[in-house]
């Protein structure tokens, strides 16, 4: 990417479990996901036809729905979902999703990724966040990267 390059900012939100029924953590999170599948089902991808997943899936990408790279906004989408908005009420939403991983022994990641110019500010705090998400069985996944500074040569004289 060249130094002038924009800021990109997205947020996944991805469930797996072998027994995982999709429909299921659309239920508690009400949103759909952007890609699903239960153990066994035969999918596509744009690659490759007729794969028979080996495990269930649950994933949710931001970009899906929001056409900017601004990165709170990614953030706060998926943590409304998942119940950490601003009614204190929702916070069953995340509860209830805790609830349904510990007992489908399912594993979810919410991956966080931004990537800018050499003199963009990358997000900050976000590690108090993931500590409080691990409380829920979620783990975070960050993925912050910033270009380097071009190099200039100096020209003899």
């Amino acid at each position: 990417m060249r130094s002038d390059s924009p800021t990109r900012s997205f947020a996944t939100l991805r469930i797996v479990a072998d027994d995982l029924d999709p429909q299921e953590v659309t239920r508690i999170l009400a949103i759909r996901p952007t890609f699903a599948h239960k153990k066994g089902d035969v999918y596509s991808t744009g690659r490759a036809e007729n794969i028979m997943a080996k495990t269930g899936i649950w994933l949710f990408d931001t970009r899906s729905l929001l056409p900017t790279d601004n990165f709170n906004l990614h953030l706060s989408f998926v943590l409304w979902y998942l119940g950490l908005g601003d009614a204190p009420q929702s916070l069953t939403r995340l509860i209830e999703l805790s609830s349904f991983l510990r007992h489908r022994n399912a594993k979810a990641v919410l991956s966080l990724f931004w990537h800018g110019g050499p003199r963009a500010r990358a997000p900050r705090n976000i590690k108090p966040l993931a500590k409080l998400l691990e409380q829920f069985s979620i783990l975070v996944d960050i993925d912050f990267d910033r270009d380097e500074e071009p190099r200039t040569v100096k020209k003899a004289a």
